[in-house]
């Protein structure tokens, strides 16, 4: 691995764990491990490649314009947004509720395709966010379709609890995937967001899961009538989806 590179990437996603719009020199050297100097001259050729931005009147820095070169890129040319994008919509538009769709990278998943409900209350996300595997809807429906050598790498660590509901037993955790396995489609019931229910299922190939589509709504506007609705949409999606990628 190439340090100078893998340093410049750890500020530019700074950013991102931070959730922050502006970093100053002391807020990368605060949470990253290397001298001031050091920090100063990648933050100084960042700058001067055009992917940082300087706001001159607290001489923070912040992430340009040109970072979004590559989400449009991305967003362009990704087989599996282009594909899962029209039925992310159909589904928006027949629900009127955000619908997802994620991918896992490393122990998290990322949402690559967003479609946000016009209602009011929503749950606000947004395109290379991240979010716990094991308490979401779309991490589970993934991991049940999935190796036994993913699985046991996520469990590594222990599942960290972020609601009464989260799962954190590995024992019953494995059992959830099971059950999703045999009915193909997973439930967070508040498990990641108290006051969240989400619904999802995977975007197979083969038998492997390469993707999750998930719908997102406020537990109160979950009756059993539309909870059936929405898996049987959403099943009849990954029937469709199958083997197209």
């Amino acid at each position: 691995m190439i340090q100078s590179i893998e340093r410049a990437m750890n500020i530019l996603e700074l950013f991102l764990i931070l959730n922050k719009n502006e970093l100053s020199i002391k807020d990368i050297v605060s949470n990253i491990d290397l001298p001031k100097s050091t920090c100063f001259r990648i933050v100084k050729t960042l700058y001067e490649l055009g992917y940082l931005n300087q706001n001159p009147e607290n001489s923070k820095y912040y992430l340009s314009w040109k970072m979004l070169s590559f989400s449009d890129h991305i967003k362009e040319n990704n087989l599996i947004i282009k594909t899962v994008k029209p039925h992310v919509v159909k589904l928006r538009d027949y629900f009127g509720e955000t619908v997802h769709c994620s991918v896992q990278e490393d122990d998290s998943i990322i949402y690559i395709a967003v479609e946000e409900s016009e209602k009011k209350l929503f749950f606000r996300t947004g395109i290379g966010k991240k979010n716990y595997i094991h308490a979401t809807a779309v991490g589970k429906a993934i991991l049940a379709f999935n190796s036994e050598e993913n699985l046991e790498y996520i469990l590594r660590k222990p599942l960290i609890k972020l609601t009464n509901t989260t799962i954190t037993d590995p024992d019953i955790f494995k059992n959830e995937l099971l059950n999703i396995r045999k009915c193909g489609y997973a439930i967070d019931n508040e498990e990641s967001v108290e006051g969240l229910f989400c619904i999802a299922v995977p975007v197979l190939r083969g038998e492997e899961a390469i993707a999750a589509i998930s719908i997102s709504t406020p537990s109160i506007r979950v009756s059993n009538e539309i909870k059936s609705d929405m898996i049987e949409k959403l099943l009849q999606v990954s029937k469709d989806l199958k083997n197209i990628l």
